[in-house]
């Protein structure tokens, strides 16, 4: 009889904690802001240039995702003198996959190229392979 209640119980108390921990799974949110700061964030340099920028969700948002708003400013001509690429940057939810999001920044040899990274906590504009945003520190 004492067999039965112990057998009993452990398949109580394992059904609970694979009840709690799929709920906790199902209660995450789909897709995260990635911070500027994350870890998995990285500014690749050339002297005082960021030429590129490798991003990476965090566990478990490991789908690195962004959206991309490109606007084209011209003048009176009608030439370029400035684009604008504006990247929102997000993680989706899986535990099997990892993807990572790569921008190059590119420098124009007329006009000015800006890219804007809109992280959690700050947006970080880039323009010319330069950091222009004030708060940035430079330990990137």
């Amino acid at each position: 009889m004492k067999n039965r209640k112990w057998k009993k119980r452990i398949i109580l108390t394992s059904g609970g904690i694979a009840a709690a921990l799929l709920l906790c799974l199902l209660l995450l949110p789909s897709t995260i802001r990635i911070r500027s700061d994350s870890s998995g964030v990285t500014f690749v340099r050339d002297g005082e240039r960021v030429t590129e920028v490798d991003i990476n969700g965090p566990f478990p948002y490991g789908l690195a995702v962004s959206s991309l708003v490109e606007k084209v400013v011209r003048d009176d001509e009608g030439k370029v003198t400035e684009e604008i690429q504006t990247y929102t940057m997000e993680a989706g939810f899986s535990l099997r996959r990892r993807t990572s999001v790569k921008i190059y920044i590119e420098v124009p040899e007329k006009g000015d190229r800006t890219y804007i990274l809109k992280f959690a906590d700050a947006d970080v504009t880039i323009t010319n392979g330069k950091v222009v945003d004030p708060d940035d520190d430079g330990h990137r």
